[in-house]
């Protein structure tokens, strides 16, 4: 199973590689993801060249009530309705993928 990346462990690797205090590299990484969420907020698409693309997707409501029947039971039921949703999408660059086949 892989393991997860923290907010710390990337705040340790800025702060290694600027120089920056890990205070410093904390600060800078959560401000960078703080203004991706804000932009995406905005409906805006966040591109971070050689990394990927941010991007929103809105999923609509849904009204249910439909009938429907299960394929592996075969038992019927009714649909039931979903509030909207919104998703954060990530599109991985070429250069980011390319760079994990390593």
């Amino acid at each position: 199973m892989a393991s997860s990346a923290r907010t710390t462990d990337i705040a340790e690797h800025v702060a290694k590689e600027t120089g920056l205090s890990m205070k410093q590299a904390r600060q800078a990484v959560t401000a960078t993801f703080e203004g991706v969420a804000k932009l995406l907020k905005k409906n805006e698409r966040v591109t971070v060249t050689g990394i990927g693309a941010f991007s929103k997707k809105v999923k609509p409501a849904t009204k249910g009530g439909k009938k429907a029947i299960n394929p592996f039971t075969k038992e019927p039921y009714t649909t039931k309705s979903k509030p909207a949703s919104t998703k954060v999408r990530f599109r991985a660059g070429k250069g980011f993928t390319a760079h994990l086949g390593k």
